[in-house]
């Protein structure tokens, strides 16, 4: 799979191994060729999805539905063997840099991007990385293009500047070449006509003839304008009315203005009303993070504890296919809220209310994973894992909870998690999310009492260990139907070590082994990790997998 990260610096793209359950911090692609690696990875890429995309702090937030969905490829860019070679050729060569120097993707490209770094290897990455952008120009017929960089020093930079003298011209003579083809068929008099429309259509379009290289706040101030260029507001001008997708101006200022005077059963109302039955969530989230500055402590937590009751509903529109689902962008709305409460309002009060106030209780795992963050120092921003016991948290100086209080926190969802297993086993009442409520039981309470609860449950019915295990089987993308359907298929995988880990974190692999034996037998005497027939149901061949994996571990503990 070919993989970048969902916010990173420099909007580096990998490829990751199938049968892998991926951190929700990547963006994943499911086109694992050197062709689609190289074009995307290449500076014409990145400065669509700088332009097209946001971000969080100076770093790229990479949002496939406004990256990756609206990026024109070459013309039979699948097929391009020059593509397909020098994008191997600079992965290979990337990938044996990073393994010879102990570096990984941000230091390597930290390196690359340094003026003053002057290692030969550096150096032959950046020819690599021409040459690949060379590959791509060429592959959409820009052949006149240079691609000749310099660096451009901070003292040098103009206020509000976010492009070098290179990259601006590179822009320049794109748009350029664009207008100039677009026009070629019409007369003197129509090309003046055409540019002009053009102009006034994208602004934009004037600062580069003039040079004007301050673009800091033209998506802002646009979008005030209500502007044909905003992003906000270019759909509109195509449609005779409000597209299907979208929310009126006058909807949004009603619903905010209403915040201060709502409880939050009737906030969480017309949230359904203005999005019209979750067609419009998208929409919603974005402008709610908009308005964010304008909210007042009470309104900011009237809203989040509106959303905390919502997850079933934004749960509508979260797939597979994507990370940057509106489910996961809800959980992080709602720490951006919760930084909005006054020191007076008693934060933690207020958290463990819209905590206990979130539904499903996965949702509130998904509130607390970004309330978490928010306390976190700068290094670990990007990389917090809920799935490893916080035996210590590093915490920022200027943090929103102290750890004690981040501990509390966690408790109010323990508690939840606990009374539900009283009376329903969990992963029969979450199969798609139990994995995550179990793990999240185990590294901020103990394994001591997963264990427990599992044996209990294992006790009462043999079965339900199958049930167990199967939570836990990896489901990967498959693209073998892309002909007949427009997304990747999901599609059942291997159980492998890293998912055996992820069990064993939670229950005595020992425990459950004795269960299985109770379902399949000598059938786990001496399993295989390959199917043994077309019969074998993909629940024994996860149970014989799990065993086959243990035995080898039992045999070498380094393996």
């Amino acid at each position: 799979m070919l993989v970048v990260a969902r916010v990173g610096q420099h909007g580096s793209f990998t490829f990751l191994p199938t049968g892998m359950v991926y951190s929700e911090q990547l963006v994943v692609i499911a086109i694992p060729s050197n062709s689609a690696f190289c074009t995307l990875q290449s500076r014409i890429h990145e400065i669509w999805a700088r332009f097209f995309g946001s971000s969080m702090k100076d770093d790229l937030r990479y949002t496939p539905s406004d990256c990756f969905e609206t990026f024109p490829f070459p013309e039979n860019w699948e097929t391009n063997p020059t593509l397909e070679a020098v994008g191997k050729e600079y992965e290979e060569y990337r990938a044996e840099l990073m393994v010879r120097n102990n570096q990984g993707l941000t230091d390597t490209y930290n390196r690359f991007h340094d003026p003053d770094e002057r290692d030969p290897n550096i150096l032959k990455l950046r020819e690599l990385h021409t040459k690949m952008d060379r590959a791509v120009l060429d592959a959409y017929g820009w052949h006149n293009i240079s691609t000749q960089y310099d660096f451009l020093l901070d003292y040098e930079e103009e206020p509000g500047e976010n492009t070098s003298r290179s990259e601006f011209e590179s822009k320049r003579n794109i748009i350029t070449e664009i207008l100039e083809q677009s026009t070629a068929d019409l007369s003197n008099e129509a090309k003046i006509c055409a540019k002009k429309l053009l102009k006034e259509l994208f602004p934009r379009l004037v600062e580069v003839e003039l040079s004007n290289r301050d673009w800091s706040d033209w998506e802002q101030t646009w979008t005030k304008k209500k502007h044909i260029a905003s992003t906000r507001y270019f759909k509109r001008y195509f449609a005779y009315g409000i597209p299907e997708d979208d929310i009126s101006d006058e909807s949004l200022a009603v619903f905010f203005n209403q915040l201060n005077i709502e409880n939050a059963s009737n906030i969480s109302n017309e949230i359904v009303k203005i999005t019209r039955d979750a067609s419009c969530i998208d929409t919603f989230i974005t402008e709610s993070y908009r308005k964010l500055d304008g909210l007042s402590s009470s309104a900011s937590f009237k809203l989040a504890l509106a959303l905390a009751k919502m997850g079933d509903y934004f749960s509508k529109s979260d797939t597979l296919y994507s990370l940057d689902t509106p489910f996961i962008k809800t959980g992080i709305l709602i720490s951006h809220l919760i930084e909005k409460f006054d020191a007076s309002d008693n934060k933690v009060k207020l958290s463990k209310q819209i905590i206990q106030t979130a539904n499903p209780v996965y949702f509130a795992i998904e509130c607390f994973k970004w309330i978490y963050a928010s306390t976190q120092d700068d290094e670990q921003e990007d990389s917090f894992d809920l799935s490893s016991k916080p035996k210590t948290i590093t915490f920022a100086k200027e943090n929103l909870f102290s750890e004690s209080e981040i501990r509390n926190l966690a408790e109010v969802v323990i508690n939840r998690i606990e009374d539900i297993t009283k009376e329903k086993v969990i992963y029969n009442e979450y199969p798609e999310r139990a994995r995550e409520i179990i793990t999240f039981w185990a590294c901020w309470s103990s394994k001591e009492k997963t264990n427990n609860y599992l044996k209990i449950v294992f006790d009462k019915s043999p079965h339900s260990s199958v049930d167990f295990l199967k939570c836990y089987i990896p489901t990967a993308l498959s693209t073998l139907m892309r002909t007949f359907y427009p997304t990747s298929l999901p599609l059942k995988n291997n159980l492998d070590k890293d998912t055996y880990n992820q069990i064993t974190s939670v229950v005595d692999p020992e425990l459950l082994i004795k269960h299985l034996r109770k379902i399949y037998g000598e059938k786990l005497d001496s399993p295989t990790f390959d199917r043994q027939n077309e019969n074998q149901s993909l629940e024994e061949l996860a149970a014989c997998q799990f065993v086959y994996i243990h035995n080898k571990i039992l045999a070498d503990p380094t393996n």
